[in-house]
């Protein structure tokens, strides 16, 4: 059996990676061949056995690019199951490979918790699987919705540990892209917390006036400050990672 692995890069390629090791699970057997298509970054290259693909970034003209892409690409590679954790030109890969009879596993992405992804939705139709990994998030699905925890939780984190920080730093976004849903909860929640400066790492836009900036923060500058990484889980609600700078 030859299985697609495709997904956009940054976290939605992390989750794809780390959706490796339950690859018999999903698609029934141990005996398979793999590769993978994702968009040609830094976390990213010099990957064996992957194809690059341009991302759409919800432009109607690169949508049309991404669907000869598809076309190319499947019949190149021509898999036998296309598993996705997101987002962007694996919805039109996922409907070339429907249209040849092949099936499709649809893994909603970790952060939605309460609410829908568009991709997700988009895929879900034509998906043979169709996973979520919040068990709160199967009732917004229906009958053929399962439940897959593809991520270990840091259970170690308390929201005491939010709430003794002075300075915190978080991460919202790509370098390229930031979350505007994700980013809005990070301003409300520096209005609720005066006492506490933020730094925030966003994407290239600009951000709120509420988060003190930090944006697009430098690695050697989080390295200089000593970074401890510390992740907070709001239950229903986005998923933020805020992390703690001992500075």
């Amino acid at each position: 059996m030859k299985v697609c692995l495709i997904s956009s890069s940054g976290g939605h390629f992390t989750e794809l990676k780390q959706v490796m090791s339950f690859l018999p699970q999903i698609i029934g057997t141990k005996d398979y061949d793999y590769f993978f298509v994702t968009m040609n970054r830094v976390d990213t290259k010099n990957l064996k056995n992957t194809f690059y693909m341009t991302d759409t970034s919800r432009n109607p003209f690169t949508i049309l690019i991404n669907l000869f892409q598809s076309l190319r690409l499947f019949s190149k590679t021509r898999p036998d199951v296309i598993v996705t954790t997101g987002a962007g030109f694996s919805v039109p890969f996922a409907y070339v490979a429907k249209l040849f009879g092949k099936k499709i596993v649809c893994i909603e992405s970790f952060c939605r918790t309460s609410s829908k992804s568009l991709f997700a939705r988009l895929l879900y139709p034509i998906s043979n699987k169709f996973y979520v990994q919040w068990n709160d998030s199967l009732k917004l699905w229906g009958n053929k919705t399962e439940y897959l925890n593809i991520i270990e939780l840091n259970t170690k984190v308390t929201l005491n540990d939010f709430k003794n920080a002075k300075d915190v730093f978080v991460t919202v976004g790509s370098s390229i892209y930031q979350f505007d849903r994700l980013i809005k909860f990070v301003d409300d929640l520096a209005k609720e917390s005066p006492d506490k400066r933020f730094f925030c790492q966003s994407g290239l836009q600009d951000i709120n006036q509420n988060i003190v900036s930090g944006q697009n923060i430098s690695r050697i500058m989080i390295l200089k400050k000593r970074l401890q990484a510390v992740i907070l889980f709001y239950p229903m609600r986005e998923v933020v990672a805020l992390f703690h700078l001992f500075l």
